[in-house]
């Protein structure tokens, strides 16, 4: 073979490699891609299902206490001639459907000084998912005001 043909087929063989390099690097390129974009769909989708099961769980506490004020007679009565307080559930409640999910509800009383306080706890899952989320609910027995939030 004469000089010029080898220079040619060394050119070519070094193309070829070059080639493969890109090749690979491109394949990389989307394969790190997919990964990330995977990884930040279902991270959205985890926040998504925690915000929903966290608006159930409101929810739940929401109906709890309106169920507490509207209910003739009421129940709050059950918690004013509660002897220990911190013992008595007057009010539970599993799996109340909610639409998007399902709420857990356990009502409580507890004694803050002179006052009598009413704990609502609910924990909200939403439908499909196996994240809970949980709300507490507390007010004033006497005065059915002094409502606080807290998760």
């Amino acid at each position: 073979m004469g000089e010029s043909v080898k220079k040619t087929l060394n050119r070519n063989g070094s193309a070829l490699v070059m080639v493969v390099f890109v090749l690979l690097f491109v394949s990389f390129l989307i394969a790190a891609a997919t990964v990330l974009t995977r990884g930040n769909t279902l991270q959205a989708s985890a926040q998504e299902r925690g915000m929903q099961s966290y608006y159930i769980a409101r929810s739940g506490a929401e109906l709890a206490f309106q169920v507490l004020l509207t209910t003739s007679p009421s129940l709050l009565t059950q918690f004013e001639a509660a002897t220990n307080p911190g013992n008595t559930v007057v009010y539970s409640e599993n799996n109340v459907n909610l639409g998007e999910g399902t709420a857990d509800i356990r009502v409580t009383s507890y004694d803050e000084g002179t006052a009598r306080r009413i704990r609502i706890t609910s924990t909200g899952t939403a439908t499909g998912s196996n994240i809970a989320r949980t709300v507490v609910l507390e007010f004033d027995l006497a005065s059915q005001g002094d409502l606080v939030w807290s998760q």
